[in-house]
């Protein structure tokens, strides 16, 4: 098992520390706190990441 920080996230999804942070608080990618700092599974990225393509592929496909 790999685990992430908010800092790796953002690297590998090229986004903000606000909006890791966002997504974290609205549990689109579940997370937890050891010592006082955020860490994320590859398993809840790979799920957060699997339901976004998901969305995005419903969405191209309606008219």
């Amino acid at each position: 098992m790999i685990i992430y920080e908010i800092e790796d996230i953002c690297d590998l999804l090229k986004i903000s520390k606000s909006t890791a942070y966002a997504l974290v608080q609205k549990k689109e990618l579940q997370a937890f706190k050891l010592h006082g700092i955020w860490k994320i599974t590859d398993s809840a990225l790979s799920d957060y990441l699997a339901r976004a393509l998901e969305n995005r592929s419903s969405y191209d496909s309606k008219p």
